[in-house]
């Protein structure tokens, strides 16, 4: 699927793709969140395989609520730096209410 696919598939159907990191410090998924898109495309460039799609979303504070109450856990990242404590890279889905507007940037 294009990235334009793939935003509309969201948009239409109210879910987005989240990255979590799982590593054995952690008992769930943990959500990376950063200060600006610029951190989190660096982060994604030091991180992930170069072959991902990788896009940005603004997440308001129910959603953090919502991870919280399914046992994710957000990590706030100050510095893309390369993380090794990771065991590895996954995609959790979040299903979002059909009146908000999710921001998206592929």
């Amino acid at each position: 699927m294009s990235a334009r696919e793939i935003k509309a598939e969201c948009s239409v159907e109210k879910w987005l793709p989240i990255l979590v990191m799982r590593s054995e410090k952690e008992p769930g998924p943990v959500v990376p969140v950063f200060d600006s898109r610029d951190i989190a495309r660096k982060f994604a460039k030091r991180n992930l395989p170069s072959n991902w799609l990788c896009g940005t979303v603004v997440l308001r504070r129910r959603d953090a609520e919502w991870m919280d109450n399914h046992g994710w856990h957000a990590k706030k990242l100050d510095y893309p730096r390369k993380l090794t404590d990771v065991v590895k890279f996954d995609i959790e889905i979040l299903e979002y209410e059909p009146e908000y507007e999710m921001t998206m940037q592929l």
